[in-house]
């Protein structure tokens, strides 16, 4: 019987070189930092001893760029699953009957098509995707209010609330 468990775990390394042997090795980031702030020493596998470093300016202006990808990617993942959101809250299932949608001024559907023109994803530099026909478009907001005015009605005035 195998009483063994795993467990995957995502760890960031410093990969290092000794010096003396040539061996290349990992170290926990969090241990290569601590040792490097209290002036200490490092071991490679073959026990030689070398002193904990700074990252060079190099090593961490490509760390910077590694993470500015990293926040950019989840930011359009992030804008992504709100625009789904949007679009699938006023279709979620609710416990009473919606009631009548009010008829909204003017001036009120012209922000919402503004809110949803600026949350809207990009088709190159200057169109934007429409999220109920998917057609990139330069005015979008127009063509919101123009073509989409009864979708936007009835969608809940939480959405368009300006962080």
């Amino acid at each position: 019987m195998n009483d063994q468990t795993t467990t995957d775990a995502a760890i960031r390394l410093r990969i290092l070189t000794c010096p003396t042997c040539g061996v290349a090795f990992g170290v926990p980031a969090a241990l290569h930092a601590a040792a490097v702030s209290k002036g200490a020493s490092i071991f490679c596998p073959s026990g030689h001893s070398q002193p904990a470093r700074p990252e060079r300016p190099e090593e961490l202006l490509q760390q910077n760029f590694l993470l500015l990808e990293e926040v950019a990617t989840l930011r359009f993942h992030m804008d992504n699953a709100e625009r789904e959101l949007a679009i699938l809250r006023p279709l979620a299932p609710t416990a009473s009957p919606p009631a009548e949608p009010v008829p909204l001024t003017p001036a009120e559907l012209k922000h919402r098509c503004k809110v949803l023109a600026l949350r809207a994803g990009h088709s190159g530099p200057t169109k934007k995707i429409c999220r109920f026909c998917v057609k990139a478009l330069g005015e979008l907001d127009v063509h919101l209010l123009r073509n989409h005015a009864k979708e936007i009605e009835s969608m809940p005035a939480s959405i368009f609330v300006l962080p």
